[in-house]
């Protein structure tokens, strides 16, 4: 699909409003004209010149506090929750759109220094992990089986609703944990089910209030 003279338009006034956060530029993706910085996807503009933010660890805060509505996109039958959310330029905001870029891009580096630079690995051959889930895991720096370790079930859970904002059932994180455990998620107890529910939930909060 083509874009339109006014996504372009959009573009460059978004460009020129944040250029002093670092490099800009774009490349097309799936729904839209990304809007990167320093090679970090930050933003896109829809076909239909709609603007949605990446939500990361530091921007997610912002992006509730001003009650934006998340963006679906529909896949075969689904309806599927993506890590973006719209962002009216037309509207007032009482945090500006070089504000909101600058958070999405430290949580992007957060997320990228927490994970490493990792080269694909065979995070497919472990338990329980299929070929989406590894997919998932490497969108967020996990790519193979000793880092899905060193960073535990519950953070890497924690780190790929935030990165996807898929609404991803319970069952991934015995997934991985029973990766990690060598064992099918079957075998995970309920005692360590309720307790990786907890870790996850607590590391899901510290990311959401930590300040950048």
């Amino acid at each position: 699909m083509a874009y339109s003279n006014k996504v372009f338009e959009t573009y460059k006034l978004i460009s020129n409003e944040i250029n002093s956060l670092g490099s800009i530029d774009s490349k097309p993706l799936f729904f839209g004209l990304s809007i990167n910085i320093n090679g970090i996807t930050v933003g896109l503009i829809t076909y239909s010149n709609d603007l949605i933010v990446r939500a990361t660890p530091c921007s997610l805060p912002m992006l509730k506090d001003l009650s934006l509505e998340q963006h679906t996109y529909q896949k075969r039958n689904f309806i599927v929750r993506s890590g973006f959310f719209h962002y009216d330029l037309a509207s007032e905001h009482t945090i500006t759109l070089s504000e909101l870029f600058e958070k999405t891009y430290l949580g992007a580096l957060r997320v990228r220094r927490l994970q490493g630079e990792v080269r694909a690995s065979t995070l497919n051959k472990m338990p329980n992990i299929k070929l989406s889930l590894a997919k998932k895991l490497k969108d967020i720096g996990i790519a193979t089986p000793e880092e899905l370790r060193e960073q535990g079930a519950p953070m890497a859970f924690a780190l790929i609703k935030m990165e996807h904002g898929d609404k991803l059932a319970e069952s991934v994180l015995y997934k991985l944990d029973g990766a990690i455990k060598g064992v099918h998620e079957a075998t995970i107890s309920q005692i360590d089910r309720q307790r990786l529910k907890s870790d996850f939930n607590n590391i899901l909060q510290e990311l959401s209030d930590e300040n950048c």
